[in-house]
């Protein structure tokens, strides 16, 4: 199932409130609305504040920029895949 933010935020919250986290977050850094590393910032926040275990985040994109490894570590994310193939 592929949801955008700000859904996928609000749907993980929802999974760990209700004591069901996702295992991993697949989250595509272009998103519209809210970017990935946005939203992965306001989960780890969450997280934070709540107290709960930190769900593995990996940032996905198809047109990495230089520092953008960076930036996605920098926000939370455990990985950054940048592959063509995902255009």
């Amino acid at each position: 199932m592929t949801e955008t933010c700000p859904s996928t935020w609000l749907m993980s919250r929802r999974r760990q409130l209700a004591r069901e986290p996702f295992d991993v977050i697949l989250m595509d850094v272009s998103m519209p609305v809210m970017g990935g590393m946005e939203a992965t910032g306001l989960i780890r926040e969450y997280e934070a504040a709540e107290n709960l275990p930190r769900t593995p985040i990996i940032a996905l994109t198809a047109h990495a920029m230089i520092g953008d490894k960076e930036r996605c570590l920098e926000a939370g994310s455990v990985k950054l895949f940048s592959d063509p193939r995902l255009n």
